[in-house]
């Protein structure tokens, strides 16, 4: 019976935090999509089909640890196959809104991202160059958001550390150097 209660109990636990967590994930995406940029970004990254699953539609965002999942090692992640955004539950409000419209970029680039991805494993491009390549989408995301951002903090009255965090460097092969030896980059070659 006191082993029934405990595993009732990490049930109920269990099943708060989900709720709290879920909560949390609409909470951010309404706040969201106040923004007519962040509604256009999110309507966009609706129409975008996977590759392989010609899956198309809404995306969910969802909060977990590094601990469930080590592709948070970046703070988020955008998971085109299941049509998820994942972002680290640490993280505050204000960064966790970053970072969804960040991943919102990703996933309104998942074309890109497939037809890259069949070039690399048809061999008709190099490890570097998908990777180079890769970092290149991910930096134009880089600058959308930060558009976006500031954009949704002057009419919205946002506020975000984080809305400026690339804007210093437009260029991406001024960036490349920088990046090019970095652990995000190395996750893709």
């Amino acid at each position: 019976c006191i082993k029934l209660t405990k595993i009732i109990t990490y049930w109920i636990v269990l099943d708060s935090k989900l709720i709290e967590m879920r909560k949390r994930a609409q909470q951010i995406f309404e706040k969201a999509i106040e923004s007519t940029d962040v509604r256009c970004l999110y309507i966009e990254a609706m129409a975008q089909q996977h590759p392989s699953t010609n899956i198309t539609g809404s995306w969910e965002l969802v909060f977990a640890t590094k601990a469930e999942n080590e592709s948070l090692e970046f703070g988020a992640f955008c998971n085109r196959a299941l049509r998820l955004i994942c972002i680290d539950e640490t993280v505050s409000d204000e960064e966790a809104l970053s970072s969804f419209i960040f991943e919102l970029t990703n996933a309104a680039s998942s074309q890109r991202f497939g037809q890259l991805y069949n070039l690399a494993i048809n061999g008709k491009i190099s490890r570097e160059e998908y990777a180079k390549t890769k970092e290149a989408i991910e930096h134009e995301g880089s600058l959308r958001h930060c558009f976006i951002m500031l954009k949704a903090i002057e009419q919205l009255g946002w506020y975000s550390s984080f809305a400026t965090e690339y804007f210093d460097r437009m260029d991406f092969e001024t960036v490349w150097p920088l990046t090019q030896n970095s652990r995000h980059t190395e996750a893709y070659r």
